[in-house]
């Protein structure tokens, strides 16, 4: 899931302090690193977000807390571990997120990111659609408070909060190789129903609002978050967001196939699918039960079956033999949903550039913007025979991570590990204000600030990473090492699995 902060840093503007800094704040939802940026995808086509790399500093070794949407953004919104948090799976949730601190579970003082800045910061905040995990539930929780109609009075993170409803659920094509209609394209004119676009539009209206009404805004300086839903599901673009391969007809195969074939064909024939072992998914073989468990909750097994089941029904580019075509039938669905996945992060690019560019109409503002890019977590599509979010794996755990400002006078890449905890007290030093403690005195947050990266590029700190599935199994990982240990598998609970 993306975050995308637009922010002012206090060194950087220290000669212009008579002008609060201002943040934006954008997050998407299941973005992994198929970004151009990232190089995580050689068919990816990011231009806003590739644009904003060569203006800063690009994080190649940041991680997710959690590979789950939950536990994730309850840990970094709040600055504190899922070890505090309490919050390991996404049903363990509480629909309300202040419901989840409590003082039976010893952690009842809570912060967040925004409460912070609007309590102590002196900024006014503003979010839009998803940022907290429940942002559609009935109590209509983003961690706002309604009880006042008074902006400037609000407790909770939000001086004001506004939600934007998806109109468009389902794909236009006939689902072809993309069945259930999860995934799939939309004509050019229901882009403006689309949840992200009409997100967009309000953000691009309360930036311009602003500039025009400060006092509307308790003359505050603004901290704007936009949730993005893509790329998570349901995977739906406009047409002119998706590779020229996809198939949105399952007679399409009859003349082609969507992915590159051979896998190493260069120039590309079609789709480039995530690399395999020789023997394709076999690796996921040597796992053991606690990994192939966690793998399989969301299988690519699902596209082989359908595979096997259609291969009857479906021509493909002149194959008869059914385990052949069985395959290239299961391939050719995978592929085209991972061409959904990307025509999502596509469209959550152009939606970027639409605030960009909004900016750009107020010079001075966009001078003095910082921008900072981030996700929940990722997500795998192919590898080890794993399709979604939820394993300890690089894929579902790394995350892409981006500051980016046109007054970072040295670009550069990072790769001292880091985790989305960091963003609290990256915030607090933006804010130019102490971090929060507990009642007791001691410190509360448990990240520490990015900053120092962004200062100074030959900064080397060694800090291990940690990242939590399913509370019993956790991954530590550093510069150079990616260690995971599972839950015991054995009933006596003794016997611990290790990957490294």
């Amino acid at each position: 899931h993306i975050i995308l902060l637009l922010l002012f840093f206090p060194n950087i503007y220290a000669q212009n302090k008579e002008k609060p800094s201002n943040i934006v704040l954008i997050v998407a939802d299941d973005l992994n690193d198929y970004l151009g940026c990232f190089n995580g995808h050689p068919q990816t086509e990011t231009p806003n977000i590739d644009q904003l790399s060569k203006q800063g500093v690009v994080f190649q070794n940041a991680y997710a807390n959690s590979p789950l949407c939950a536990p994730s953004r309850t840990s970094f919104l709040s600055g504190k571990a899922l070890t505090y948090t309490r919050v390991f799976l996404n049903n363990s949730y509480k629909g309300v997120f202040r419901n989840n601190f409590f003082e039976q579970r010893h952690n009842e003082e809570v912060f967040t990111i925004p409460q912070y800045l609007k309590d102590v910061g002196g900024y006014f905040t503003l979010g839009i659609n998803k940022l907290f995990h429940k942002f559609n539930h009935p109590n209509h929780d983003s961690d706002y408070d309604m009880a006042t109609s008074k902006n400037c009075k609000r407790d909770q993170s939000w001086n004001k909060y506004v939600r934007t409803k998806e109109r468009v659920k389902q794909a236009d094509d006939n689902g072809g190789l993309t069945q259930p209609s999860k995934m799939g394209q939309v004509s050019a004119d229901k882009e403006v129903l689309m949840l992200d676009y009409k997100g967009v539009d309000s953000a691009l209206y309360y930036i311009n609002d602003y500039r025009k009404n400060a006092k509307d805004y308790c003359n505050k300086p603004l901290f704007l978050a936009v949730g993005f839903s893509r790329p998570h599901n349901p995977k739906i673009a406009p047409e002119k967001y998706f590779l020229d391969y996809y198939q949105s007809e399952t007679s399409d195969l009859a003349s082609a196939i969507p992915y590159n074939e051979p896998p190493n064909a260069y120039p590309p024939n079609g789709y480039i699918m995530a690399p395999q072992p020789e023997k394709s998914y076999s690796d996921i073989k040597s796992l053991s039960v606690p990994a192939k468990n966690m793998a399989t909750v969301i299988s690519t097994k699902k596209y082989f079956r359908y595979g096997k089941k259609n291969e009857s029904f479906i021509d493909v580019l002149g194959i008869e033999d059914p385990k052949k075509k069985a395959t290239a039938i299961a391939k050719a669905k995978m592929s085209n949903a991972e061409m959904a996945y990307l025509a999502s992060i596509k469209f959550v690019d152009a939606q970027l550039g639409k605030i960009i560019k909004e900016l750009k109409k107020d010079p001075e503002m966009f001078e003095n913007t910082i921008f900072v890019l981030t996700s929940d977590h990722g997500n795998t599509l192919g590898q080890k025979g794993h399709f979604g979010k939820g394993t300890l794996w690089q894929p579902d755990v790394r995350v892409p991570l981006l500051i980016s400002s046109p007054k970072i006078e040295n670009p550069h890449a990072c790769f001292n590990p880091v985790s989305l905890l960091d963003l609290f007290p990256t915030f607090c030093d933006i804010a130019q204000k102490e971090a929060p403690k507990f009642k007791n005195g001691k410190d509360y947050l448990d990240g520490h600030s990015l900053w120092r990266f962004v200062e100074d590029s030959t900064l080397l700190v060694e800090k291990p990473i940690t990242s939590i599935a399913n509370k019993e199994n956790f991954a530590v990982i550093n510069q150079r090492f990616h260690y995971i240990k599972y839950k015991p598998a054995d009933p006596a609970g003794k016997m611990y699995e290790h990957e490294l």
